[in-house]
């Protein structure tokens, strides 16, 4: 009986310390990682006033709920206009493509703006790469939550700014018939993993 005890309690020893280690070196990352946007509501409002990127600092915004989280929409300027997406970069938001899109509008036209997933007021994305599958996922996730068509044959525009300029240019191939003009300022490239360097990655995947 000794040895049936010591064998159960071994197996059972042995497990546990076999699933603790699992999730030490394999921990779950969380779906959805809150937006600043969640915190922000609960500040005073003298706070809210000094924050650089406030929640309204573009007219027509909007919470867009999706499965991969909540994405910040901008959209204003003449319905019937030409319809403009703008994209911004990586360590950026919505608000450094702030003068073009107002000067769009001041011209006649409809933009659009949001902010990539992780980056302003949009959550961010804790169980999935950051490729372009998901952003062109985001991209026509922000253009259905519009009440206006986007989608159609020439609907739209394209600006994109660095990683947004990739982003603009990929999408553009994948749906040539729905983008009209393409325009990409100092664009950036989707780097491969294998290309960088061991400072980047340790930075990066840390």
């Amino acid at each position: 009986m000794e040895h049936v005890a010591l064998i159960a309690l071994t197996a059972f020893t042995t497990f546990c310390f076999l699933l603790i280690a699992y999730y030490t070196l394999y921990p779950t990352d969380p779906q959805i990682i809150p937006s600043p946007l969640h915190i922000s509501r609960s500040l005073p409002e003298e706070e809210i006033k000094n924050l650089p990127y406030q929640p309204d600092f573009f007219p027509g915004a909007r919470d867009v709920e999706t499965e991969y989280g909540s994405i910040r929409v901008y959209e204003w300027g003449p319905e019937t206009g030409p319809k403009v997406v703008l994209i911004h970069g990586m360590s950026t938001c919505a608000m450094t493509l702030g003068p073009i899109a107002k000067a769009l509008v001041s011209r006649g036209c409809r933009v659009l703006l949001f902010d990539l997933f992780g980056r302003g007021f949009s959550d961010g994305v804790g169980d999935l790469p950051y490729d372009i599958r998901l952003y062109t996922t985001q991209v026509l996730l922000a253009l259905a939550s519009s009440p206006l068509s986007w989608t159609g044959s020439n609907s739209l525009r394209l600006i994109g700014y660095s990683l947004g300029g990739a982003i603009a240019a990929s999408f553009a191939v994948d749906f040539p018939h729905m983008v009209s003009s393409l325009i990409l300022l100092a664009p950036a490239g989707l780097i491969r993993s294998t290309d960088l360097g061991l400072t980047f990655w340790f930075l990066f995947k840390s």
